[in-house]
C-alpha cells in the first residue's frame, strides 16, 4: 500500500423510497455535491439522498481497510432494510440480478446473514442501457463519464493495460481479482485525477474480463 496523508470517511446515505447508499472517500465535501448527479454513484443518481450522509467511519489511513469497511456496514444495511434496497462497496451494480449473483457467492459460502432470493422483475431504471456496439454482453458500461475526454481516454487505456498485461492465459483470466486490481490501481493513478470514482474502477475491470471470458467461450464454441 502506498504511504500517504489522505485519511478515509465511511459513509452512509438515505435515499427516496426507502434506499439506501453506502460509500467511502477521502473528500465528503466534494462527494456531498456530487451524489445525486450523474458524477456520483449510479445509484443516487436514480435515487436521490433525501438527508445528509450519516459518518459511520472516520479518520481511516488505509484505503484498503475503508473498502473493507464500506463492504461490511453494506452487508449490515442489506441486513437491516432489505438487499435490493441498498447498494455500496463490492454491491454497487445497480440490477438487482446482478446483484443477486454476487451475493449468492457469498450465500454459498454460508458468510451471508440474511435471505436472499432470485428476483423476480427488475425496476427499468435499476438496469443498465443496452446498445448494438461490439460489446458482447449488451451492456453499457458508462464509466469514467464524469471526467474531461483527454483524461477519460488515459484512464480507459490505463485500466485496459492493467488488465490485458493481468490475463495472458485463461487460467490467469479465471483468478483476475477485479477489486484487488482495482485498489492497486486506483491508489498508484488517483492523484492523477481527484476525480476519478472508485466504483467505476472497479466495474470497469469487471467489465473487461466478463467481455474477455465470453469471448474465449465464444471462440471454444465455433
Amino acid at each position: 500500500m502506498s504511504s500517504n496523508n489522505k485519511r478515509y470517511v465511511v459513509y452512509a446515505y438515505e435515499l427516496q423510497d426507502g434506499y439506501y447508499y453506502v460509500g467511502q472517500t477521502d473528500n465528503m465535501d466534494q462527494r456531498k455535491k456530487e451524489h445525486g448527479t450523474k458524477k456520483g454513484a449510479s445509484w443516487t443518481d436514480i435515487h436521490k439522498p433525501i438527508s445528509d450522509p450519516i459518518i459511520i467511519y472516520k479518520d481511516i489511513a488505509s484505503l484498503y481497510k475503508t473498502l473493507q469497511l464500506e463492504t461490511k456496514i453494506t452487508l449490515q444495511y442489506m441486513k437491516k432494510y432489505g438487499w435490493r434496497n441498498v447498494r455500496g462497496g463490492k454491491f454497487s451494480n445497480t440490477d438487482d440480478e446482478v446483484l443477486f449473483n454476487k451475493l449468492f457467492e457469498y450465500q454459498k459460502n454460508n458468510v451471508l446473514e440474511f435471505v436472499i432470493e432470485r428476483p423476480t422483475n427488475v425496476p427499468e431504471e435499476h438496469r443498465p442501457p443496452s446498445y448494438s456496439g461490439v460489446n458482447k454482453s449488451d451492456e453499457k458500461l458508462d464509466v469514467f463519464n464524469n471526467l474531461d475526454f483527454e483524461t477519460g481516454q488515459w484512464a480507459k487505456n490505463s485500466t485496459y493495460g492493467s488488465f490485458n498485461g493481468s490475463t495472458s492465459t485463461l487460467d490467469r483470466l479465471e483468478k483476475f481479482n477485479c477489486l484487488e486490481v482495482a485498489k492497486k490501481w486506483y491508489e498508484k493513478n488517483h492523484t492523477k485525477c481527484r476525480d476519478i470514482i472508485f466504483d467505476e474502477v472497479v466495474q470497469r475491470f469487471e467489465k473487461l474480463k466478463s467481455d474477455k471470458l465470453k469471448r474465449l467461450k465464444d471462440q471454444d464454441v465455433k
